[in-house]
Order: structure tokens, then sequence, then C-alpha cells
């Protein structure tokens, strides 16, 4: 019996390997209705210069998707786009991408009091937050940035205007 087991163990590794390839090997923690998806590498550069640190999000033109299609740029101003936060790659469709890069800087003070240890610390000040890509680079409307995603890898190169510094809020800390 012991052998008859062992016997039947090649054919059902084969009868696994056809099903696996007839279902497309599907993840079963990806989710039955993610689209197609394809590799998506795209560079930015401010002013001549890596985009470092932004995050890019590829807005679905003319139409609404529950798909969230996004990326961070590394140190070569590079993304490279994945889907719903985990998925390498980006569905089929023409997009308008959208970029956010934010820093803060707080400002010091040279008011300093005494906490109940007994350390000196400083107090006040302010955090201001600034964008540091111009207006129209952050709303799908009015972004300049299009792409189209089409079956293959797509890689794209794109140019984010100037770099900028407007202030979008200051709060206390």
């Amino acid at each position: 019996m012991k052998h008859l087991h062992l016997a039947l163990l090649p054919l059902l590794l084969f009868a696994f390997f056809v099903c696996a390839t007839i279902s497309g090997c599907r993840d079963a923690s990806r989710p039955a209705d993610l689209p197609t998806l394809y590799p998506c590498i795209l560079t930015f550069q401010q002013e001549g210069k890596p985009l470092v640190g932004a995050v890019i999000s590829l807005e679905p033109a003319g139409k609404s998707s529950k798909w969230a299609v996004t990326s961070i740029t590394d140190e070569s101003g590079v993304a490279r786009v994945v889907t719903h936060g985990k998925y390498p790659g980006a569905p089929e469709g023409d997009y308008a991408i959208v970029i956010y890069k934010e820093e803060n800087e707080q400002e010091k003070t040279n008011r300093t009091t005494v906490d109940d240890l007994g350390n000196e610390v400083e107090v006040g000040g302010m955090i201001s937050t600034y964008s540091c890509v111009e207006k129209d680079y952050t709303d799908p409307a009015t972004s300049p940035l299009k792409i189209t995603i089409t079956k293959g890898k797509n890689e794209q190169n794109f140019e984010c205007g100037k770099a900028v510094r407007v202030l979008l809020r200051k709060v206390a800390p």
C-alpha cells in the first residue's frame, strides 16, 4: 500500500502543475477582481534633478476606479508603481499623474523652561509644512503629466516643473 502512494505522487504533482497552469497560478491573497497589471517604472526630475521622496498617484482619466495606483520616488527619482498598495504594476488605461511632496520645518524659539524633572526644554515654535511641487501637479484635472499604461513594460521620464516651496499650513507642535 505504501508503494502505491509513492507511485501516485508523480501523477498528483503533474495534475497540480496542469491545474495551476490553466488557472494562471493566481495568488489566493490577490483580490479576484483585480485587473491584469503591467510593470510601470516612472522617473521624475525637477529642474533636471531627481525628485526624491515624492508620492506619485496615477488617476484614471474620465472614470473612477476602486484600485489605488501609487508609488514613492527613490533617491534617483524612480517610482515603481504598485496597485492597491502591494501588487506590482498598473492596470491598462489612460491616467493623469499627480505628485505630492511636502517638507516640514520646525521653527526654533529661544524660549526655554524647566520641566518637572529639572530638565531644560525648549517651548513654543511652530511646524510649517511646505509643498515642493507646483500646484498644477497636485490635481488630476490640471496635471500636465499623462501616461497610457499598455500591455508589456511601461517606462517613462517626466520633468515636474520648477522647485517651489509654498506654505501649506503652520501648526503648534
